[in-house]
C-alpha cells in the first residue's frame, strides 16, 4: 500500500513538470508548420536497407513500451472492472491511454522530423549532426528547431528566447533525482 501511495505522489509531483514539456513540443510543432512545404520538397526516398528500417521500427516500439512501463509503475492505470489487487488487469484502461500516447508520439515525431528536413545546412557526420555555426546539434535539435524557426518568423531575439526556454524546460524536466521505491 505504501508503494502505491508513493508512486501516486511521485506522479502528482511530476505532472506539473510534464505540462511545460508538452507545451514546448506543441509550440515547436506549431512554429514548424510554415516550413513544412520546404521540408517536403527536400524529402528523399528511403534507403533499401531493411536492417536500418527494422532498427528504426524497433526503437519506436521500445519507446512506446517505456511509456506503458512508466504508467504501470506509477500506478496511474485504474484496475479494470472485475479485477482486484490479487488478480489485477488494466487492459481496458491501458489500451486507450497507450493508443493516445502512441498517436501523440507518432504525430509529433513525424511533424518535427519532417520539419528538421527544412533546416538549412544540416550535415550528418556519423552519429553526429552539425548545423551552420552550431556543431553537434543532434542532442539539442528541439532547441535548434525553435531557434531557427521562431527566429525566422518573429526575429532573432525571439528565436534565441524560444531556444533558451526550450533548453531550460527540457533540462529541468530531464533532471530526475534518485527516489527509492
Amino acid at each position: 500500500m505504501c508503494s502505491i501511495f508513493l508512486a501516486q505522489s511521485i506522479l502528482e509531483a511530476l505532472l506539473p513538470l510534464a505540462i511545460p514539456v508538452v507545451l514546448t513540443i506543441i509550440l515547436s510543432g506549431a512554429i514548424s508548420l510554415p516550413f513544412l512545404p520546404e521540408a517536403v520538397h527536400k524529402l528523399t526516398p528511403p534507403s533499401n536497407n531493411l536492417f536500418a528500417g527494422w532498427r528504426i521500427f524497433a526503437g519506436i516500439i521500445v519507446a512506446l513500451s517505456g511509456i506503458e512501463a512508466i504508467a504501470n509503475t506509477a500506478s496511474s492505470m485504474k484496475l479494470d472492472l472485475g479485477s482486484n489487487a490479487k488478480n489485477p488487469s488494466v487492459a481496458k484502461t491501458s489500451t486507450p491511454a497507450i493508443f493516445m500516447a502512441m498517436v501523440e508520439v507518432c504525430i509529433f515525431t513525424a511533424l518535427l522530423g519532417l520539419a528538421m528536413n527544412a533546416l538549412p545546412g544540416l550535415e550528418i557526420n556519423g552519429d553526429g549532426v552539425n548545423a551552420p555555426e552550431c556543431p553537434n546539434v543532434r542532442d539539442a535539435m528541439l532547441r535548434y528547431v525553435g531557434a531557427v524557426f521562431a527566429g525566422s518568423i518573429f526575429g532573432p531575439t525571439v528565436g534565441h528566447i524560444f531556444a533558451y526556454v526550450t533548453m531550460i524546460v527540457i533540462a529541468f524536466c530531464s533532471f530526475r533525482p534518485s527516489i527509492p521505491l
